[in-house]
């Protein structure tokens, strides 16, 4: 993958997470959404006769979109810059990057608050990422000396 190419990806990934993360419009939209995969999973329940107990998972919505906002983030920078930076390097930043976009939600919006469980959300994701990218790694191993620890 080219350098330039690489810097695209990080560039999308980053402000993708920014705007996400200190728009003040962002939690509205995130119920809009959260609306409607809640309304296609109620009709795929009624369609397959089956009811998941929604009681029984840990974690909100809004806590389940940032897991996911940042292990997709790792696995994408993960495998995008896997040639030229060791993951858990790419963990670590993404790790400081998320914690400090949780900070300035304070300090740069209106209607937006510091969360424990939001930072948490983005470590597990973060850490479940790097998970896969390492399975990638095993299955599928870097040519680059430069990347190698």
């Amino acid at each position: 993958m080219t350098s330039r190419r690489m810097l695209a990806i990080g560039a999308a990934f980053a402000g993708l997470a920014i705007v996400v993360s200190l728009s003040d419009r962002a939690p509205d939209v995130g119920r809009r959404i959260a609306d409607v995969l809640e309304d296609v999973w109620h009709r795929v329940e009624t369609a397959l006769a089956i009811d998941i107990d929604r009681e029984a998972i840990p974690w909100s919505a809004d806590e389940i979109a940032h897991l996911l906002l940042w292990g997709g983030g790792m696995v994408l920078l993960g495998v995008a810059l896997r040639n030229r930076y060791r993951p858990d390097r790419i963990a670590v930043g993404l790790l400081v990057a998320s914690i400090t976009l949780e900070i300035l939600q304070v300090l740069v919006t209106a209607h937006r608050s510091l969360s424990l469980a939001d930072g948490a959300a983005n470590a597990v994701g973060i850490m479940l990422g790097l998970s896969v990218v390492v399975g990638i790694e095993l299955v599928w191993p870097i040519r680059s000396p430069a990347a190698q620890p």
